[in-house]
């Protein structure tokens, strides 16, 4: 499902008991991945791969730990992030498919921006920023 960035931070969208992860909760995910042997062997800040799901993605990169660097080795954390990209303005079209994975956070900026997460085909890390509320992108859930 694709949500706006205004509606991934009304706190309305998960179950009972759970959450729009947050951009805490990401960084605490990534601390986590790093210092649990979820980093490439060669930098374990290089976490992305153990993230991104084994299929899916297109490109080329020579980093390690980049999900299209050895796709068989991807996805160790069970999370099997998907490279379906974003959805572009309200109805818009999808871009960055085979390419990129977006998840917002339920941090807003402020009301017109949201925090989000995001994993690239050749990057080596999961990465945080900011973009307008239009945008379409995924949600994870965590338990409260």
């Amino acid at each position: 499902m694709i949500y706006n960035g205004y509606t991934a931070t009304t706190g309305n969208i998960c179950p009972s008991g759970w959450h729009v992860s947050t951009e805490n909760d990401w960084m605490v995910l990534i601390l986590y991945l790093q210092n649990n042997g979820y980093g490439d062997p060669s930098n374990k800040e290089a976490t992305a791969f153990s993230l991104a799901s084994k299929t899916g993605w297109y490109g080329y990169s020579s980093s390690p730990g980049a999900p299209i660097y050895n796709p068989s080795s991807n996805n160790s954390t069970g999370f099997n992030g998907l490279p379906i990209g974003f959805r572009y303005d309200a109805g818009g079209e999808i871009k960055q498919t085979g390419i990129e994975a977006f998840w917002w956070t339920g941090t807003a900026y402020d009301g017109n921006y949201t925090n989000y997460a995001k994993i690239s085909t050749d990057i080596n890390s999961l990465s945080m920023s900011t973009t307008g509320n239009h945008y379409g992108m995924h949600i994870r859930c965590v338990k409260d």
